[in-house]
C-alpha cells in the first residue's frame, strides 16, 4: 500500500478508488472468476435436490475462493503482480483456510445474536483474520491472534468500515430482494461491478496499512 493513504476510512477508501481506477482490467478477470462461480452454483441450482448442492459448493469451495478474492484484492493493494490464479493459492492450504473462513464469521454471528455491541466489537478484533491466514499463511488461532495484535487502536475506524459497507450492500440488493425491476437489475450490477471491488480493496487496504503501522512500531 502506498504510503500517501493515510491509516482511516478516507485513506483506505481512497486507496480502493485508486486500485480501481489504475487497475480496472485485472478487477473485471477477477470478478469474472467469481461470477462464473455463482452461474455454477446457479446451474447446479437446478437440479434435482440442487439447493444442498448449492448450499455444500457455498459453504467448502466458496468460502476459501472468497479468500482467494481477498488475497487478490491485497496483492492489487500492494501493487503486486496479480492474476486471477492468485485467487485460487489459498486451495493449497483448504482445510487450514476453510477453518479460518468458518470459524470467524461464526464468532462474530454468536456475538451479534447475543448481544450487539460485543459481536461488533468482535468483527472489529477479529474481522482481519481471513487476510492474515492467506497473507501469511497463518492457521486459525495465528490468525485470530495477529488480527487481534494490528487492530488494537484503530477498531473503531474497522468497525465504521464494516457498517458503511453492510449499509450500502443492504441498499443496492433491496430493489432486488423486492423485485423492483430496471431497478434491481441496475443495483445489482453497482454491487458486483463496484461494490464488490470497492469493498474488497478498502479492506485490503485497511489491511495492509495495519500491518505496516504495527511492523513500524515495533521496529
Amino acid at each position: 500500500m502506498s504510503g500517501e493513504y493515510t491509516v482511516g476510512i478516507e485513506g483506505w477508501l481512497a486507496c480502493a478508488w485508486h486500485v480501481i481506477k489504475t487497475r480496472p482490467n485485472l478487477i473485471l478477470r477477477g470478478l469474472a472468476v467469481m461470477l462464473l462461480f455463482s452461474l455454477l452454483g446457479i446451474g447446479l441450482g437446478m437440479l434435482p435436490g440442487g439447493g444442498v448442492l448449492v448450499l455444500i459448493l457455498q459453504i467448502t469451495i466458496g468460502q476459501v475462493l472468497q479468500a482467494g478474492w481477498y488475497l487478490f484484492c491485497l496483492r492489487l493493494v500492494r501493487d503486486e503482480d496479480a492474476t486471477p490464479a492468485v485467487m485460487f493459492e489459498p486451495f493449497r492450504r483448504f482445510g487450514q483456510v476453510w477453518l479460518v473462513t468458518i470459524v470467524i464469521p461464526l464468532i462474530i454471528a454468536a456475538g451479534l445474536l447475543l448481544f450487539i455491541v460485543p459481536g461488533l466489537y468482535l468483527w472489529a478484533r477479529f474481522g482481519m483474520g481471513i487476510f492474515a491466514a492467506v497473507d501469511r499463511k497463518l492457521n486459525l488461532d495465528e490468525a485470530l491472534d495477529f488480527s487481534t495484535r494490528i487492530t488494537e487502536g484503530n477498531r473503531l475506524q474497522i468497525l465504521l468500515l464494516h457498517l458503511i459497507m453492510a449499509v450500502l450492500g443492504i441498499l443496492l440488493v433491496i430493489p432486488s430482494i423486492f423485485e423492483m425491476g430496471n431497478l434491481g437489475v441496475i443495483t445489482f450490477l453497482v454491487y458486483l461491478f463496484f461494490l464488490t471491488p470497492l469493498s474488497g480493496t478498502a479492506y485490503a487496504a485497511a489491511y495492509d496499512s495495519l500491518v505496516e503501522t504495527k511492523a513500524g512500531e515495533e521496529a
